[in-house]
């Protein structure tokens, strides 16, 4: 039989993915097809901002992205400075991933045909060993960011691969990920041992291997990328058996690095899907459930300054927003695989806090470490380039998972995980679309048209968040019982097009007590946002002690008041001496600082001196914040707040 010409089957390759001969794993959520949701309400106005500031705007196109083009055509990462190697070659896969998530998102064909356009000429870039890159040494191990950089390269090609179907994408993929392979791997240089954190940035080249195996079907990329699972550090033994990270080798300010070994993880529970290997997916989730009980801040980012060094015992933990983005990805990743409604919560906290409140309101510039006491690390521009910087270029891609994850669907009919206001076609059976109405969470006053397309009988499952002791859901007017905290509650039905749920959150403010008793903080929560004093607004006053006036439950009468320029939320809450506090939503915290540093960043102005504060130092005069509220030692608090771990039982 004669053999198939190799660009058809690639294509053909495409259109059935190869699995192996373990099979698909079956998932118990899938998002719905691209386009299908429309976000609209404060989150969805700053992703449009986002979209349009990043990857849409005539600045975009003309300075943002061709800056990240040129630096794959002047391979200088490892000329610059000391010459130790940086990370220009990420951000040439990062704008790509986030302008091809925009696009599935908005079905702009404009943007569709200018990701066309770019990756055909990047891949005039690619040299004939197969490498698009940033350094002048193609293979280089020692120290720097090469292997990482190649990364967000091959992932950025199969991505415009799924998006365009072009069959040269998906062959220059192969290239690029053969030829690291020629100088990386059993016998060569470990992969352990290349770059910095004990090679956690070049293993996070695992999942996009994942899917160039399943696009392709090739053997040598499957056992590539278990070998790549075997060479985590501790991660197949000390992960396996459920340990604490941050106790799993010493030091780990110095090699636990949050965002890469979260991206890591991802791609194990990717492996898992090709291999069936139970051992990836419990090790993925044991990790998991460390980082919601070790690791996580109250809101929702999960480092001490990147690192896994058990942040939620510091009252000042500052971390980075790429953590709360690759954290936000693995937990919907978890989430499409198990079901469990842990996995919408923790995407819920950190969209709300940590995510709304990494950037400023015009989507164009935004921090670096968001902090629980001021200041901000605010983002300073990387790697000798002008409009670059590794969270600024990572945010709007935690946006657009969100939009993603908001509404999916099951083999029952559709789940709602996430409040957020829009229309969500096509999530049901028969057709038709959710829609979504509410300004939740600034009330907890939920609304849903559920309009399929014929009459049929489905089921809508709800998120229940665990902070809501007290919901009530109607449809059509008629209450509904059974409704319990922490879980999916499920209306089975024959549903008509204009059938209404209604659903009323728990919104009573609550104290949540600082995890280590030692420490005399607490902290206020109102549904998912948490609340934090700050000196720009009137009655904050900073580090004065705090008695808040609770009910027989523990929980607080927060009255709303008017929110001054610049901020969301605004509330009064009673003091036991009947007085108030005032505190605000914790995204909004030192947003008048993150739009003087993009109005300092923006064009026309040529920046080269760094002004970004140090962390735990506060410049005179700038704005002060804090979540953690000092509270008298005599106090009585409540006890600590006990983090819910995910349950496989749960759905």
């Amino acid at each position: 039989m004669p053999s198939l010409p190799p660009l058809l089957l690639v294509s053909l390759l495409a259109v059935f993915p190869a699995f192996g001969n373990a099979g698909p794993v079956a998932e118990q959520l899938s998002p719905l097809p691209a386009g299908s949701a429309k976000i609209t309400g404060h989150i969805g106005q700053q992703l449009d901002s986002l979209i349009t500031a990043r990857y849409t705007s005539d600045f975009a196109r003309q300075e943002i992205y061709p800056e990240t083009e040129a630096a794959l055509q002047r391979r200088v990462d490892d000329k610059l400075g000391n010459r130790s190697g940086y990370w220009q070659g990420e951000f040439w896969g990062k704008w790509m991933l986030g302008a091809i998530a925009a696009q599935r998102y908005t079905g702009d064909p404009a943007l569709k045909e200018f990701i066309r356009k770019a990756v055909r000429e990047v891949l005039s870039t690619q040299d004939a060993r197969g490498y698009i890159g940033t350094y002048s040494k193609t293979d280089m191990t020692k120290g720097g960011w090469n292997i990482w950089g190649m990364k967000y390269t091959l992932w950025a090609l199969l991505e415009a691969h799924d998006l365009l179907g072009d069959p040269e994408f998906l062959a220059a993929a192969q290239r690029q990920m053969d030829y690291l392979m020629t100088f990386v791997g059993p016998g060569k240089t470990e992969i352990a041992d290349t770059g910095n954190f004990n090679g956690l940035p070049s293993s996070s080249i695992l999942q996009p291997l994942v899917k160039l195996y399943r696009d392709t079907g090739e053997q040598r990329y499957l056992d590539f990328a278990k070998y790549i699972a075997d060479q985590l550090p501790g991660v197949m033994t000390k992960g396996l058996n459920g340990e604490p990270i941050h106790g799993w080798f010493p030091q780990p300010e110095k090699w636990a690095k949050a965002y890469e070994f979260t991206h890591c993880v991802e791609g194990l529970v990717d492996l898992y899907r090709v291999t069936k290997n139970a051992d990836y997916l419990q090790a993925a989730q044991n990790i998991a459930a460390d980082i919601i009980q070790n690791e996580r801040t109250i809101v929702g980012n999960v480092s001490q300054d990147d690192k896994f060094d058990h942040a939620p015992l510091r009252p000042d933990a500052y971390s980075e927003v790429c953590d709360a983005v690759y954290w936000e990805r693995l937990c919907a990743a978890l989430l499409r695989l198990t079901g469990d409604v842990t996995y919408a919560n923790e995407l819920e906290r950190t969209l709300y806090n940590s995510l709304y409140g990494s950037m400023n309101s015009a989507g164009t510039w935004g921090v670096r470490r968001l902090a629980l006491k001021a200041p901000h690390l605010v983002s300073a521009k990387h790697c000798w380039m002008e409009h670059q910087q590794c969270c600024v270029a990572n945010a709007p891609r935690g946006f657009l998972q969100a939009a993603e994850c908001a509404v999916m669907t099951s083999p029952e009919g559709p789940v709602v995980n996430l409040y957020l206001p829009g229309i969500f076609k096509s999530p049901l059976p028969s057709g038709g679309e959710l829609i979504v109405q509410t300004d939740y969470p600034e009330s907890g006053t939920v609304n849903i048209r559920v309009n399929p397309a014929r009459t049929q009988e489905f089921s809508v499952a709800l998120r229940i968040p665990d902070w809501s002791k007290r919901t009530t859901i109607k449809v059509n007017g008629t209450p509904l019982t059974g409704i319990e905290p922490n879980s999916y509650f499920k209306i089975n039905r024959t549903w008509a097009s204009g059938d209404r749920i209604e659903l009323q959150f728990d919104m009573r403010g609550r104290v949540t007590r600082f995890l280590d008793a030692n420490q005399k903080f607490m902290a206020i929560e109102c549904g998912p946002v948490v609340l934090a004093r700050d000196s720009a607004i009137a009655n904050s006053t900073m580090d004065s002690t705090v008695a808040l006036a609770t009910d027989e439950e523990g929980c607080i009468s927060l009255k709303a008041r008017p929110a001054p320029a610049g901020f969301w939320m605004v509330f009064d809450a009673p003091l036991v001496n009947g007085g108030t506090v005032t505190l605000c939503d914790y995204s909004s915290v030192g947003e008048a600082y993150k739009q003087q540093i993009a109005d300092y960043y923006s064009p026309p102005k040529s920046v080269k001196e760094n002004i970004v504060p140090q962390p735990g130092v506060l410049p005179a005069g700038m704005e002060n914040f804090q979540v953690w509220l000092p509270v008298k030692a005599t106090d009585n608090l409540p006890t600590p707040h006990v983090r819910t771990p995910p349950d496989p039982a749960r759905k």
